[in-house]
């Protein structure tokens, strides 16, 4: 979605409400997967204040993956906010992230979104804090119970717990 910007910059109070849903539905990550397979919910507010324009922007989302342990599917609900002040001209523009420069008074919200979505997303996915993951031998998921494997101290780095004794 491009705004147009150009009466946010030019009256002082002007207020305006961004709601649509943004297909994220292409995004790739890094185990070949295609996690937003729903919309994600944009809920924007632009405000200027004393000029200084403002851009507040809660993202909802539903993340599919996978538990990093045990491989079981999961659903993960996630909301994304994010605050950034826009100036008109590089000479408002500092070292902060916080200032985007906003040329011809035109801004591409749907970028800025898609960007922050995909910076903000969690590293690691768990089905429970104390998830038991996969047993090494079989593969059986060690949350629906024992598997009966002998998991004796067959590593090379057994050794080192004799020196533990």
């Amino acid at each position: 979605m491009i705004l147009d910007l150009k009466g946010v910059f030019e009256y002082e109070g002007f207020n305006r409400n961004v709601s649509y849903e943004l297909d994220m539905s292409g995004f790739e990550d890094q185990s070949g997967g295609f996690p937003l397979k729903e919309p994600v919910i944009v809920n924007a507010s632009l405000r200027n204040r004393a000029g200084v324009v403002g851009l507040h922007v809660e993202t909802q989302s539903v993340y599919s993956t996978q538990c990093d342990r045990c491989c079981a599917p999961l659903n993960e609900q996630l909301s994304i906010t994010f605050d950034n002040v826009l100036v008109r001209d590089a000479a408002s523009e500092g070292d902060s992230g916080d200032l985007i420069k906003v040329e011809e008074d035109k801004f591409d919200l749907d970028e800025h979104v898609w960007t922050n979505v995909i910076l903000n997303l969690p590293m690691k996915h768990l089905c429970s804090e104390a998830c038991k993951g996969l047993c090494p031998k079989c593969g059986k998921n060690l949350n629906e119970g024992d598997c009966g494997c002998d998991n004796s101290d067959d590593s090379p780095f057994s050794v080192l717990k004799s020196l533990l004794q």
